[in-house]
């Protein structure tokens, strides 16, 4: 192994897992750290799960997560995203019961079959659909969209995650530095 294979979600993760990498410094100073290699694809816990990764980066319910295991890196309540015109875009919440009648996103069944964020926000956008997402996949927001925070579901989980059955000291490290730099980010949150 010349170097750590990690799969985001999807591509439109990029920003996003691109800071999470370099502020992994800490997993360059442990003594079994490899370079990390992005390497993007659909259905990451399938490929963490057929061995076309070695960790991945991952939003997904528990019943996607086995055979895989997990340490969380961010968990925090899921937004709705709105056109800014929308008539609901001004309040300070919602509950599912709110988007009743919406075009609602729905996550595709087939990972292959999912779309670039960027195309779902240009929807959003035109009005032809809403979305509820974590808030890290709505950052940084168009000017034209709007995130309202949805009081009535559970809190989303960012997981770094790596086969259960692995043995690998370098994936072991990288989950030993993402877990300090979680808890350290918890212990001094930023604004963003």
């Amino acid at each position: 192994m010349e170097s750590l294979n990690l799969r985001p979600a999807t591509p439109a993760d990029v920003p996003q897992i691109l800071a999470f990498i370099r502020d992994l410094a800490a997993y360059e100073r442990e003594p079994q750290a490899l370079p990390v290699e992005v390497a993007f694809g659909a259905g990451p816990a399938r490929m963490l799960r057929e061995g076309q990764a070695d960790a991945a980066l991952l939003h997904a319910p528990p019943d996607e997560l086995d055979g895989l295991d997990t340490e969380t890196l961010l968990t925090e309540a899921p937004v709705a995203v709105l056109p800014s015109s929308h008539p609901l875009a001004h309040r300070a919440s919602l509950r599912m019961a709110d988007l009743a009648g919406e075009n609602l996103h729905r996550k595709p069944a087939d990972p292959g079959a999912m779309k670039p964020l960027s195309e779902l926000m240009h929807l959003i956008a035109l009005g032809r659909t809403v979305a509820v997402l974590p808030r890290v996949l709505t950052r940084p927001l168009r000017d034209d969209l709007i995130t309202v925070p949805m009081t009535d579901l559970p809190p989303v989980a960012l997981l770094l995650a790596w086969p259960a059955h692995s043995t690998s000291l370098p994936v072991a490290a990288l989950a030993r530095a993402a877990a300090a730099i979680s808890a350290s980010a918890i212990a001094s949150p930023t604004t963003t």
